[in-house]
């Protein structure tokens, strides 16, 4: 896996959200709901280079700002592996054979979400080999 910094994460990823932002947009949750949803891994949380707690913003869902079921799904596949936050969220936002080519970020909406497991499943498989 190739090591980025800063803004060039950002890049890769999408836009980050800080703390206050995240907690906003899932309805102005408090600071001990939004890590009690990190814990259960129904949101992604990474920690970035100045130690500052980020969340990519295409884990909710843009028609009611709720984390997409899939990342808890996705989260305790890679979890399982002992992979980190970063790994998962490098995988979501890269295009993936199983998606046809689309990325898991594409896929979380869909209605049959065997194919974005099944390509966690191997992803996973193949970091761990």
């Amino acid at each position: 896996m190739v090591v980025l910094a800063g803004g060039a994460w950002e890049r890769a990823l999408g836009e980050l959200l800080t703390s206050a932002e995240a907690r906003v947009l899932l309805g102005g949750i408090s600071r001990e709901a939004l890590r009690k949803r990190v814990l259960s891994g129904s949101v992604i949380a990474l920690r970035d280079d100045a130690d500052l707690i980020r969340y990519p913003r295409w884990q909710f869902d843009a028609a009611n700002s709720a984390p997409f079921g899939a990342i808890k799904m996705l989260n305790g596949i890679f979890d399982e592996a002992g992979l980190d936050p970063w790994t998962l969220a490098a995988f979501a936002t890269a295009p993936q054979p199983e998606l046809d080519d689309r990325t898991p970020v594409e896929a979380f909406g869909d209605a049959d979400l065997e194919p974005l497991l099944l390509s966690a499943r191997r992803a996973v498989a193949d970091l761990t080999r």
